[in-house]
């Protein structure tokens, strides 16, 4: 999550490097997972926020697998989120914009 691309981990031709990213869980064997983020103090966004600074970034990164009837793993790979692809070439990485709003006096995602 970044405000900007270019606050994104990427190669110098514009690849994002997954093991970069700052958020990240484990073993966890679930169908979805929800991150917590400051926005105040990761990204300096204070609400109410304007529009110059109300949209971000965010990729999303998994490996994820396929399991048979006894939960034995029968195929695996990993698997970006819904979005715009970071380059034409190379990896296909992608990531989508999302305008934070305040919700209950709070910004929210």
């Amino acid at each position: 999550m970044a405000k900007s691309l270019c606050d994104m981990p990427m190669t110098r031709t514009g690849n994002p490097i997954p093991g970069r990213f700052p958020y990240k869980a484990y073993d966890l064997w679930v169908q979805s997972y929800e991150f917590t983020v400051d926005l105040t103090g990761v990204f300096g966004i204070q609400c109410p926020v304007d529009e110059s600074e109300a949209t971000l970034r965010i990729a999303a990164h998994a490996v994820v697998a396929k399991v048979d009837e006894y939960g034995e793993i029968i195929q695996a790979e990993t698997a970006w989120g819904r979005g715009v692809r970071f380059t034409n070439r190379g990896n296909w990485g992608v990531y989508f914009t999302y305008t934070v709003t305040v919700r209950q006096g709070k910004c929210a995602i």
